[in-house]
């Protein structure tokens, strides 16, 4: 019986140990392929480094993502790739402030790209290793866990153990396969290996808008500016894309400030994308009606809401944030008949339609396009007002004039 005991604890001692060396072996092979995907970007303004950052890339053919914030008030980026080599002709893809990512461009080819984890494929618990630039230390890898999946501001984010220190941020999270599961984001100070990684997810459907490059110096001038604006106007906590359509619209945003204070910037864009409708709605007889729903789709990609109504002449209309571009809207009576429907491939569809006696009705929005899930929408009411006689009614149009309501 001791021999026995002897064998087996001998035989898995020398199991553990090949076991132990295969999974070295395979730690290598990953982190070469890491190194040789792995960038460190430097932001420039004025020619002058001011801040740096990783980035990694993504497509062999010179197609590099990042944090939005490591490019974030610059004129001009450098960027180093495996080899030593460093790029000034740099475009931007795409960009998302709100995930907090960018998709560069460089003119290079045959680069070695990362692979995607399948998508939400990574679990609590999950053990996973983080690669970047902390300091400028090149080439840096860190391990950990998935600690935990939270919702940010209705953005989901991954909590992660691996420590993400300043210069890693816009590296890659893998899994133990290798597999690109996020992006490094950011890390708490005061807390202990507190840090998170956008969901690799985003970065994935970033790549399929197929999106011109931008060069970097006109991306700058066209969002920098407008955040700089902001904040001198007193608006440094409502979205930037607001700000600018407000001013676009000559639209006096002072008006809706309260209601925006607080909000996510989703929300808050649908919010004044609302209060757009309702002073155009205004100047065609109609009144808004304190009934709305404000969120996101269902799993069938339906946002409703459902109003008791008088007798009279209403419209029903629905907007969606910045990241959405194409959503219907059709009214139901009471017994499920079909008042009206807007089906028109844009982001404003509005519904004209008729009651002859009170009655609960229902707007059923319908999400056709969502670039980056989730979108946020809303849904509302307005009622003409009576008193203005046939001959002075219009027909109501959206934001800007841009496309007739109505049913259709």
């Amino acid at each position: 019986m001791k021999s026995s005991l002897r064998f087996w604890s001998s035989t898995t001692f020398l199991l553990g140990c090949m076991f132990s060396h295969a999974a070295l072996a395979d730690l290598g092979e990953m982190v070469e392929k890491l190194q040789s995907s792995l960038v460190s970007i430097t932001a420039l303004n004025g020619g002058e480094p001011f801040a740096s950052g990783s980035g990694f890339v993504v497509n062999d053919r010179g197609i590099i993502a990042t944090n939005y914030h490591v490019i974030e008030g610059s004129d001009g980026l450098s960027i180093k790739i495996a080899n030593g080599e460093t790029y000034l002709n740099v475009t931007v893809l795409a960009a998302d402030q709100r995930r907090d990512l960018a998709l560069l461009k460089i003119p290079a080819v045959g680069l070695n790209a990362l692979t995607f984890a399948p998508v939400d494929s990574a679990s609590v618990g999950d053990s996973i290793y983080a690669f970047g630039n902390p300091l400028g230390l090149e080439g840096t890898l860190s391990s950990g866990i998935v600690s935990a999946k939270r919702i940010w501001d209705g953005v989901q984010i991954l909590q992660i153990s691996a420590p993400i220190s300043s210069g890693s941020s816009g590296g890659p999270v893998v899994n133990t396969a290798g597999q690109v599961i996020g992006v490094s984001t950011a890390g708490m100070d005061d807390g202990q290996n507190l840090n998170f990684a956008m969901p690799a997810k985003h970065v994935q459907a970033m790549l399929e808008t197929g999106a011109e490059p931008v060069p970097i110096a006109r991306f700058a001038a066209q969002n920098w500016a407008g955040a700089e604006q902001a904040a001198r106007n007193g608006y440094e906590d409502i979205s930037a894309w607001v700000v600018e359509q407000a001013a676009d619209m000559d639209f006096d945003l002072e008006l809706i400030l309260p209601e925006l204070q607080g909000l996510t910037y989703p929300e808050q864009e649908v919010i004044f994308l609302m209060a757009v409708q309702v002073e155009e709605a205004a100047l065609n007889g109609f009144s808004w009606i304190d009934v709305v729903n404000v969120g996101t789709v269902s799993a069938d990609g339906l946002l409703e809401l459902a109003a008791p109504l008088e007798a009279g002449q209403y419209a029903a209309f629905a907007v969606c944030d910045s990241d959405c571009t194409d959503i219907d809207l059709a009214v139901f009576d009471e017994s499920g008949e079909l008042l009206g429907s807007d089906e028109e491939d844009d982001s404003f569809p509005i519904v004209e339609f008729s009651l002859k006696k009170p009655q609960s009705i229902l707007a059923s929005m319908k999400e056709y396009s969502c670039e980056i899930a989730p979108c946020h929408h809303l849904v509302s009411i307005l009622v003409r007002d009576q008193s203005i006689q046939q001959s002075e009614r219009k027909k109501f149009y959206g934001p800007q004039g841009r496309r007739e309501g109505g049913s259709r």
